[in-house]
């Protein structure tokens, strides 16, 4: 099964300008303060965005418009309400000289009441929160929109394909190259028009297509007339933020997205995107199946795409009369650097970094060898004797910090992953842990009910001439026990058979005495002896010859 991400990287020349212009300031309507990166627009009759710009640190703007006319000039900048002049008549070849201000308008959004915006609403300026915190995002998205139509930066970006463990989501494979370019933004989506008719998701069986909205789809009637919205608030570790939930409306026919802008309730900033797939085929369903896009806005009032990835599936598997996905594609890019005029901006400075220490629970000591990742980025590394690790240069913003360990992989449990939100120039320190025994056995073997003392052992058996694992294995643990009567010495044994993954579970083995262990599988057959002590869960992988 092949599959691609709709990853489009587009040069678009800038417009010319025209002689009549609109030479303005926008000021604050109490303090007579310049208010500075304002989003500027000047609309004709119809209410059409015919030129748009940012205001300077002086809050002056200049508006070219296309042909004498009648127009009108919108502003918008978070913390204040949206500011609209008159109709101004501009003659051909005049520069009209043109004064606004803007009310300050507290945004206020730790009073939005989320329990009130549980109603999912089409087109979310319906509903009066749900319009409060949609106008908040809605303003990200249109500068945002803006920025990508213009040339306005250089960028220097990193672009990454990997292969990922479904489960663990441990990186396999990785390829990346660093590109550069005068791009209007590395991600682009496709027309929201094509992608609201055919769908997010397109193939014919063995070949799919995935694909992800940007800013322009997001805005677009055509979204925003196919999907309903909702107010969720942030879990434990977002509380910081507020997310703008959205699904398809009922009756859509073609493969859907879902997903949240999340919003950050102090400054109202959009900070991210993240997304996942409906309506396609029964594997897109997944929850590792998705993406995110990340925003930032710049020191001049524009907005770009920071970092994005979309994971895509690309080995999938029946278990238990479903089908689950085994193997994932990702693929993605992050910015690393930003060239403007008289200026270069690392987008970062200065950067982040995580410190902190992996526990072993099932051992009761460190875990060292353990990979400690940041979901979606190439930023990874590995824990020392001691456990600890260190994340330096890692950009703000919000990530999954995750781990996995090759016994993780044996049995299959995920470990712990965490949601931080990093600040610019500061360490941040957390503390991992691998599932407890009680969890460990409740996962791999929930039909136990047996002493408390009974021994188990877990792993995954492999083919050690391919390294593949070895589906349909049979494992038998054979031991000795005492009994009554004449034949007081029986012997028992337990047999288990390893799943599509080559994984198997031996539970209610008997602690202190010899085990004998024979494995069969197609690869050949292995033999060996163990002892188990008093309630021990033991992980063992095994390979075949």
């Amino acid at each position: 099964m092949r599959i691609r991400a709709a990853l489009l990287f587009i040069l678009l020349a800038p417009s010319p300008l025209a002689a009549q212009t609109v030479a303005g300031t926008l000021r604050d309507e109490e303090s007579g303060r310049p208010i500075p990166i304002a989003f500027v627009r000047l609309l004709d009759t119809n209410d059409e965005q015919v030129r748009a710009t940012l205001t300077d640190s002086a809050g002056h703007f200049l508006l070219a418009a296309p042909a004498a006319g009648r127009y009108r000039i919108r502003a918008e900048q978070i913390g204040y309400a949206t500011a609209l002049s008159p109709i101004l008549t501009l003659q051909d070849g005049q520069v009209l000289v043109y004064a606004m201000t803007a009310r300050p308008e507290p945004i206020m959004l730790d009073a939005i009441d989320v329990e009130a915006g549980r109603r999912c609403v089409v087109r979310p300026d319906v509903g009066e929160r749900t319009a409060r915190l949609w106008n908040e995002v809605r303003k990200a998205l249109t500068v945002a929109a803006w920025t990508e139509e213009q040339t306005l930066f250089r960028f220097e970006y990193e672009v990454h394909e990997r292969t990922l463990d479904a489960v663990t989501l441990a990186i396999r494979t990785e390829a990346s190259r660093t590109m550069s370019g005068y791009v209007p933004q590395p991600f682009v989506s496709n027309p929201a028009e094509e992608l609201a008719r055919e769908g997010y998701i397109r193939g014919d069986g063995s070949d799919y297509q995935y694909f992800a909205p940007d800013a322009h789809v997001l805005l677009s009637d055509s979204f925003l007339d196919t999907h309903c919205f909702r107010i969720i608030p942030g879990d434990a570790e977002q509380d910081v933020l507020v997310g703008l939930e959205f699904e398809p409306v009922r009756g859509r026919d073609v493969a859907e997205i879902t997903g949240v802008l999340w919003v950050d309730r102090e400054s109202a900033e959009l900070r991210y995107l993240e997304f996942h797939y409906t309506g396609g085929p029964r594997w897109s369903a997944d929850p590792s199946v998705g993406g995110r896009v990340d925003f930032r806005r710049m020191p001049n009032g524009a907005w770009i795409v920071e970092r994005w990835w979309i994971r895509m599936p690309t080995a999938v598997g029946p278990t238990g009369g479903e089908v689950r996905v085994t193997q994932l594609k990702e693929t993605g890019g992050e910015v690393r650097r930003i060239h403007m005029p008289r200026e270069t901006i690392a987008t970062s400075p200065p950067p982040a970094a995580i410190v902190g220490t992996v526990y072993d629970s099932l051992r009761a000591a460190p875990l060292a060898g353990a990979t400690v990742f940041l979901s979606g980025t190439a930023h990874a590394t590995e824990t020392d004797a001691a456990g600890r690790f260190r994340l330096d240069d890692v950009p703000a913003g919000t990530y999954r910090l995750g781990i996995t360990h090759p016994r993780a992989e044996v049995t299959g449990i995920h470990l712990e992953t965490r949601v931080l939100t990093l600040e610019e120039g500061r360490a941040d320190t957390v503390m991992l842990a691998t599932p407890s025994r009680s969890t460990l056995l409740a996962a791999l073997c929930p039909d136990w009910d047996g002493p408390p003392d009974a021994a188990h052992i877990v792993g995954r058996v492999r083919n050690a001439a391919t390294g593949r694992p070895a589906r349909g294995a049979q494992l038998r643990f054979a031991y000795r026990t005492l009994g009554r009567g004449p034949a007081r010495v029986r012997e028992e044994w337990i047999a288990v058979t390893t799943d599509e993954y080559g994984r198997y579970a031996a539970c209610g083995l008997p602690a202190g005495v010899r085990i004998d262990v024979r494995v069969t599988a197609p690869g050949g057959t292995t033999t060996d002896s163990l002892t188990l002590g008093r309630g021990e869960l033991a992980i063992r992988p095994v390979e075949v010859h």
